[in-house]
């Protein structure tokens, strides 16, 4: 049974509103419709069984990324040419060799952007992930730098809203989708 809550964090709030008191071990998820509504599953099984997922029009959901063990995750904000994708693929595999990780990595498409996560590896906090992404960036200044201004590297903070796959944006269509 998923609980529902008004609030992340607000500490003008009474506890019994944010979600952030009632965490353990359990799947977060920020809904965003007319209003925002914070919903907490025991696990990402419980999440997919609920009603309102299948409901197309209505999906607008966030995975709430909380600072500690977390997948890397790069955000793309904009379209990049498949040799460029190819390029950047092969730029993030070869970190990870190197530090001797072997990458699995899922491209999703969001029409006008793309989200990069490597589905196999948990890094320590947000700010390995984004110690690994200031790498990244580093090497594609190199070989292809113009791309670089299109990698967001504010997206490695202690609570990140990172959209969940067959979602969109509220009041856009523009839905995550497996590439």
């Amino acid at each position: 049974m998923a609980r529902k809550f008004r609030y992340f964090n607000n500490p003008d709030a009474s506890p019994k509103e944010c979600a952030s008191n009632f965490l353990e071990d359990n799947f977060v998820v920020q809904y965003r419709g007319k209003d925002i509504i914070y919903i907490i599953y025991k696990n990402v099984e419980d999440g997919d069984r609920e009603d309102i997922w299948m409901n197309e029009h209505r999906r607008s959901y966030n995975e709430v990324i909380i600072d500690g063990l977390q997948k890397f995750r790069l955000d793309i904000d904009g379209k990049i040419t498949f040799g460029e994708m190819r390029c950047l693929l092969h730029i993030i595999r070869r970190i990870f060799k190197h530090i001797g990780l072997d990458a699995e990595i899922l491209v999703y498409d969001i029409k006008t952007s793309n989200h990069i996560v490597v589905s196999n590896i948990a890094l320590e906090s947000s700010g390995c992930c984004h110690m690994l992404a200031n790498l990244i960036m580093a090497k594609i200044l190199e070989k292809i730098p113009h791309i670089s201004s299109l990698i967001d590297l504010d997206i490695y903070k202690k609570v990140q809203m990172f959209r969940i796959e067959g979602s969109t944006k509220y009041m856009q269509r523009r839905w995550k989708c497996l590439e």
